[in-house]
């Protein structure tokens, strides 16, 4: 009798174990940033997106060129969207980033100051490769009183 218990709860532990990396990996591992893909795989990605398309309604050569054309259009106005927009999204994070940092001890700010750092190196590097065209530099932080 003994034994079944400790067989039973054994194998309970090893499923509670086995159900929690599952809820892990479904919780957490999405969380985590994917890099953004490169110039040529976004080209790649569009190309087959847009043949997609195109075949599936089945379009004809002048209409598959019209939709081409559109697509392109489109893309162009969201980068133009995208351009506005980014200084006033950098400006909020930066200013959430030093209402944050005040928060911290002088020890984690030098922590918080070299991820941030690493952060915005990695996010200039992106939009020069994206984007093509260097990012304005960054203004100082505000200074909280």
């Amino acid at each position: 009798m003994r034994k079944s218990y400790l067989i039973t709860f054994v194998f309970l532990a090893f499923a509670a174990g086995v159900f929690s990396a599952a809820l892990y990996q479904f919780v957490f591992a999405g969380l985590a940033p994917k890099p953004p893909p490169s110039p040529e795989m976004r080209e790649k990605m569009r190309e087959e997106y847009v043949s997609k398309f195109c075949s599936f309604f089945n379009l004809s050569s002048e209409q598959e060129k019209q939709v081409r054309a559109e697509f392109a259009q489109s893309e162009k106005k969201m980068l133009e969207l995208h351009l506005r927009v980014a200084p006033r999204a950098m400006r909020i994070r930066r200013e959430t980033q030093a209402r944050i940092r005040s928060h911290l001890t002088a020890e984690q700010q030098i922590r918080f100051d070299e991820v941030t750092a690493k952060h915005r190196a990695r996010m200039e590097k992106m939009v020069k490769e994206t984007v093509g065209i260097p990012p304005p530099p960054p203004p100082p932080p505000p200074l909280l009183e």
